[in-house]
Order: C-alpha cells, then sequence, then structure tokens
C-alpha cells in the first residue's frame, strides 16, 4: 500500500511505472539508462477512492490528468531509477 494521507492508501497494483531514457543534458551515459520514470494512475477508475475523493482529484488535478482521467508524473531529476521512483511517489 501507497499512504497518501491518513485517510487513504493506494495499493501498489493501481500504480504503473514506465521507465525510458532521460532526455536533455549528461554526458556519455544519457542514452544509454532509462532512468526517467514515468508513474501512472487512473484516477477515474481507481476502486480505491471514494465517490468523493475521485470527484476531488478530477477537480483539483484536471490540468494534469488526461482526458480519460489519468494521472502521469514525469521524473527525470536523478540520474537513478529508484530515486526518480521515489519522487514521483512523493
Amino acid at each position: 500500500m501507497i499512504p497518501v494521507n491518513e485517510n487513504l492508501s493506494i495499493p501498489e497494483e493501481e500504480i504503473v511505472f514506465e521507465m525510458s531514457r532521460g532526455g536533455g543534458p549528461g554526458g556519455q551515459k544519457i542514452n544509454k539508462t532509462s532512468s526517467r520514470i514515468t508513474l501512472i494512475f487512473d484516477v477515474a477508475s481507481s476502486p480505491s477512492l471514494s465517490d468523493e475523493q475521485r470527484h476531488t482529484l478530477l477537480e483539483k488535478l484536471s490540468h494534469r490528468l488526461t482526458g480519460e482521467g489519468i494521472l502521469r508524473i514525469t521524473v527525470q531529476s536523478e540520474r537513478s531509477q529508484l530515486a526518480n521512483r521515489r519522487l514521483a511517489l512523493e
């Protein structure tokens, strides 16, 4: 379970992580390692959210959601996949 706050935890099965190669400056290894992480969470269909929680998230995160209500968070600020994954969850 991934704790969101004192009232909500999301099962890890509902979070999908995609790995890809980071862009931008970084030297020789930039195109050889897949350190960029994209976290994907289906807010609109999550069985872990109450109707009230879903409505609140869809409203407050509307600028960050796809048209289908999917949240995508991409992090590539760190060199390691694990560090970027941790930042995406935060």
